[in-house]
């Protein structure tokens, strides 16, 4: 509730002066960035957890696939699938996928 709370206050913010935002909301706009600088505090930990995680099996994809330029933007389908299909065309070194 408190992220949505300043998330609303900073958008009202953008549209006033900084003494209007003051008055309007009790809260200055560096008062709104230093509740902002904590919020990412508190998510910089999970972040790092969620891309140690995450690590190996990036790590695992880069093995497999060695030239992305080879491959279209990924293709997210209704049911959640996603795809990443072949460009149309010879590969540019000349050796043929079988």
């Amino acid at each position: 509730m408190r992220h949505a709370f300043l998330t609303m206050a900073l958008a009202s913010t953008l549209w006033m002066t900084p003494a209007q935002a003051k008055d309007s909301l009790g809260y200055s706009l560096r008062d709104l960035f230093t509740e902002m600088e904590k919020m990412a505090e508190d998510v910089l930990p999970l972040m790092q957890s969620w891309l140690d995680q995450l690590r190996p099996q990036l790590e695992a994809l880069g093995e497999q696939v060695e030239d992305w330029s080879r491959y279209e933007a990924p293709e997210v389908l209704p049911n959640g699938d996603i795809i990443i299909r072949k460009k149309l065309g010879p590969p540019e070194d000349g050796q043929v996928d079988l």
